[in-house]
């Protein structure tokens, strides 16, 4: 898609005589601030008088249409070859053709513009404005940045330089890293982003997690969003924290609660065995046989389905039936896929191809309507000049103010002839790109259900992973269970005559119901969350 874009650019290029490399004199001043932002400012002093500096603060202020905007920077364009020192006006008109559209919403023709001028223009000033104007793009497009890191989104240097500390398991640094991302005052911009504050803050929890700094890894874990893409993520990493640190009690409520209500429906194995852990080291056995089960339970769909051969699946589609309630894909892979990053990050991408080739349809009869206007009211204007010109040549002279509405209507008309040429040049060039549109959706598409192939590949090496150790945690839950009867066993031995009767199933009723009341287990799983405040240590 981006060559077919590139070769749009070029034909604009040709259709406007590229102007020839000149350098501009050194009385050049410009200065931009808050570039592609509602505040964005030019200053700019030019040893010439130019009159397309006030057009662009007009556009800035979004007190004209971006299509005769567009006019304006065309005609910019052909000025600049014409001029003898025009080279930052040739320059200057191609940032302003990305702006128009990106006013306009069409960020893929944007972001070529922005990227000819980061790489072409010889003014630093433009150039710090296109990168600039870039940077909004991925945030509409990310998957357009080539060096997007962590979930496609991120394109701060100071949280990549954090998120490779973290790949090299140098955690000290990453630590020192994050926290001062963390700190920046909310004025300077991009830190005070909440997603990525939220990945800032999981990858500092993990840090802190992975040299023991369990207290700051639970208060780093804490302050996500609940409403992140990332809380899962977050709870289950929050649980291990809590797990490692002995809080059995908020151990096992954060684990029950990713086993409850809609977070039932998440692939969160590893919330069975944290609960099945803490259960076994409170010797709660019980209660730890059953949560093993409930392993099963949960997951049995899942491990069949991921071990299947789906290769001629497509996982993209099966999220669309998901949400028509029409696939047969176990909910918590679908689940998985949706709050990946490469789903969520591409969908709306190509949400918004969806949305422009919406717009790009509706274009021409637009302009078409706004030629009309423009036509109607240049001939109100020019009615009343020559029915005043008729008048004023009665007198023997012209007045000063009459000079300048004939000027005025003289500048009006050529801006109207101006628009008539440009607007053609504009709907061939966003209607290349409509054709352009449903081949990148095929691509997208191809780019999410590989990455959700692999998604399951993942998925299924936990799954094996968890079930390796929840066998293991069982059988700790035998020996446990067996060790605490036969300690029973001794005491009745040694108790005295008068002493009271012991139970001989009193290890195996130490549960909130008992061991072989199956059928109550499920209901036991879903009120298990008081336990998160009342969970006894029954070890003696």
């Amino acid at each position: 898609m981006q060559k077919i874009l590139w070769m749009m650019v070029t034909m604009i290029q040709i259709a406007l005589a590229v102007s020839t490399n000149k350098a501009h004199g050194a009385e050049l001043d410009a200065k931009a601030s808050h570039a592609c932002e509602s505040s964005e400012r030019w200053t700019i002093d030019l040893p010439q008088k130019s009159n397309w500096v006030k057009r662009f603060d007009v556009f800035l202020l979004k007190q004209e249409s971006p299509w005769l905007a567009f006019s304006e920077a065309i005609q910019l364009k052909k000025i600049s070859n014409l001029m003898k020192n025009g080279e930052f006006e040739a320059d200057f008109s191609e940032y302003w053709v990305g702006r128009v559209f990106y006013e306009l919403e069409l960020y893929p023709l944007a972001y070529n513009f922005f990227s000819s001028s980061r790489d072409n223009s010889k003014f630093p000033e433009i150039r710090k404005a296109a990168s600039a104007c870039l940077a909004e793009v991925y945030k509409k497009i990310p998957d357009w940045n080539s060096e997007m890191g962590l979930s496609l989104s991120v394109d701060n240097a100071d949280l990549q330089a954090g998120l490779i500390e973290v790949q090299k398991r140098n955690y000290s640094a990453a630590i020192k890293i994050l926290k001062q991302f963390l700190d920046t005052p909310a004025v300077v911009g991009i830190a005070t982003q909440t997603e990525y504050r939220d990945i800032a803050n999981l990858l500092l929890g993990r840090s802190f997690y992975s040299i023991g700094r369990f207290k700051e890894a639970v208060d780093t874990f804490q302050k996500i969003d609940k409403r992140s893409n990332l809380q899962i993520d977050a709870m289950n990493d929050l649980a291990w924290s809590y797990l490692l640190s002995e809080r059995y009690a908020e151990a096992l409520g954060i684990a029950l609660q990713l086993r409850s209500g809609a977070l039932k429906n998440t692939f969160t194995p590893e919330s069975v065995m944290i609960a099945a852990m803490v259960l076994n080291e409170t010797c709660s056995y019980p209660d730890a046989v059953r949560m093993i089960q409930s392993f099963v339970h949960d997951y049995e769909k899942t491990f069949d389905w991921l071990i299947a051969d789906h290769s001629s699946l497509n996982p993209y589609q099966e999220i669309i039936a998901g949400l028509k309630n029409q696939s047969s894909t176990p909910i918590k892979i679908r689940t998985e896929w949706m709050k990946s990053a490469s789903f969520m990050v591409r969908q709306t991408e190509i949400n918004l191809l969806i949305e422009n080739s919406r717009k790009i349809a509706l274009m021409p009869a637009k302009i078409k309507i706004f030629q009309q206007d423009l036509a109607l009211k240049n001939s109100s204007i020019l009615k009343t000049l020559i029915r005043d010109l008729k008048i004023a040549n009665l007198k023997t002279t012209i007045e000063p103010e009459m000079a300048q509405r004939l000027l005025s209507a003289k500048k009006e008309i050529r801006r109207m002839i101006r628009f008539n040429q440009a607007s053609k040049i504009l709907v061939s060039v966003v209607k290349k790109y409509d054709q352009s549109i449903p081949q990148e959706k095929t691509k997208l598409v191809s780019k999410i259900n590989r990455d959700l192939n692999q998604k399951d590949k993942e998925m299924l090496s936990l799954l094996k992973a968890v079930r390796e150790n929840v066998d293991l945690i069982e059988v700790e839950v035998y020996n446990g269970a067996s060790r605490e009867m036969v300690r029973i066993e001794n005491d009745k031995k040694k108790a005295p005559a008068a002493a009271p009767t012991f139970e001989t199933t009193l290890a195996w009723n130490w549960g909130r119901f008992p061991a072989s009341d199956i059928d109550r287990a499920e209901i036991w799983e879903d009120e298990m969350g008081a336990m998160k405040a009342n969970i006894t240590n029954h070890c003696q």
